[in-house]
Parts: structure tokens; sequence; C-alpha cells
């Protein structure tokens, strides 16, 4: 029982850490853009497109081990 209580604590404080670290993360990008004179459109396809690429790489991850484990090797 405490095991599952933990964690549901440990889940519930990460998606507050996230949701914290995300706002943040924002408030500096748009605070540096600005001192650098960049305009918040550029900063925000940018974002946008490293975001796509990441999930693509690890898509592309994903689909080599599902058939490095159907062949029964495993990574």
């Amino acid at each position: 029982m405490f095991e599952e209580v933990a964690a549901i604590a440990a889940l519930i404080s990460g998606l507050a850490l996230m949701i914290f670290s995300r706002d943040k993360a924002v408030e500096h990008s748009v605070s540096i853009a600005s001192a650098l004179g960049i305009s918040l459109l550029i900063v925000s396809v940018y974002t946008d497109v490293l975001e796509k690429l990441y999930l693509r790489s690890a898509q592309r991850k994903n689909t080599h081990r599902e058939r490095d484990s159907k062949r029964g090797r495993f990574k």
C-alpha cells in the first residue's frame, strides 16, 4: 500500500515540476529573444520544429526496437 501511495505522490510532484519548469523555460526564452531582438514567431517556429524532430527520432528508435524484438535481438 505504501508503494502505491509513494508512486502516486511521485507522479503528481513530477507533473507539477514539469508544468513549473515549462512555464519558466517559456519566460526565459521570451526574455532572451527580446534581448537579442529576435522575433517571438521565429522562436516559436524553431521550438516547434525541434519538438517534431525529437518525436520523429523517438518513433524511429521505437520502430527499430520493435523490429529487433521480433527477431529475438534486444538492445
